[in-house]
């Protein structure tokens, strides 16, 4: 009898090097990780299994609620904000016909800054004493307002920061998605006797939906693990108020040094996003398929 060699198929041996980055970087630090969580470090070298306790510890922990309840709030700003003033920025280049893409550059420089020097920059606006915002209240009359100092109102002023950030980048998302609309919608509806608001609602929204659905996957995807803009103009502060999950894991992980309970959170924010992601499935499932 002869041996014959099993034929391994030559698509196998081009996947191959990408699944070995995949394992290297991907999925052997998430188990990694998931180990780091079920044990409790103090030092690289004194490493003690907890099993589930940093998990338990989490579930009792009020301000890790409290961060949570800042990174969904937060997110979901960012998406409604973003998609509703994106929306109306993206219409108002579409009738334009002369410097439209001059208008284009303006809205889109705060997308191109560092969100560093975007924290910066609204940190000075928002300056109790000095800053823009309160300058203007002032001349009008108005009771001036700490921005970043008042829990009730810190949070929305951080959302705001991001909304403006990204809105000139996601305005151009929205005009490519317009432009691809074909007249004979616009034509037929004009035809049926629609004004602009029956326009925008009947044929408009409903040939954008593929457009919306990326918007709403990017804009989630940043702002979940959102960290920068808390971590450079806050602090986190004040009374944990701004501080999001992963500010919150950060805090844990490399200044408190308590690798397990952030590995442990860490897992946490992973199940938010995939709750989103069902979400957002479930929303645009029609789209999808089709």
């Amino acid at each position: 009898m002869r041996y014959k060699r099993p034929k391994i198929p030559s698509g196998y041996l081009f996947v191959l090097p990408t699944l070995i980055l995949f394992c290297v970087f991907l999925y052997g630090p998430v188990c990694f990780a998931f180990f780091v969580s079920l044990s409790s470090i103090q030092t690289l070298q004194h490493w003690n299994f907890v099993g589930l306790r940093n998990f338990e510890e989490m579930i009792s922990d009020a301000v890790f609620w409290v961060s949570l309840r800042n990174t969904i709030v937060l997110a979901a700003i960012n998406i409604v904000g973003i998609l509703t003033i994106s929306l109306f920025i993206a219409l108002g280049f579409n009738r334009i016909l002369r410097g439209r893409g001059v208008f284009q550059t303006v809205y889109y420089v705060p997308a191109v800054a560092s969100i560093v020097v975007a924290a910066i920059l609204w940190s000075w606006i928002y300056f109790p004493q000095y800053g823009i915002l309160n300058i203007v209240f002032g001349a009008l009359r108005l009771p001036t307002i700490d921005w970043l100092g008042d829990p009730s109102i810190a949070l929305y002023s951080l959302a705001w920061v991001s909304v403006w950030k990204d809105m000139g980048l996601f305005s151009i998302v929205y005009l490519a998605g317009l432009q691809a609309i074909p007249e004979p919608f616009y034509d037929a509806a004009k035809i049926d006797g629609a004004n602009s608001w029956q326009t925008l609602r009947s044929v408009t929204l409903p040939l954008l939906k593929p457009t919306i659905m990326f918007i709403v996957v990017m804009v989630a995807s940043w702002a979940i693990p959102e960290i920068a803009l808390p971590y450079q103009m806050t602090h986190g502060g004040p009374v944990y108020s701004t501080t999001t999950l992963m500010l919150y894991i950060f805090l844990h992980g490399f200044q408190a040094w308590r690798l397990g309970y952030a590995s442990a959170m860490s897992f946490a924010l992973v199940a938010i996003a995939l709750i989103f992601a069902y979400i957002q499935w479930r929303v645009f499932k029609t789209e999808i398929l089709y």
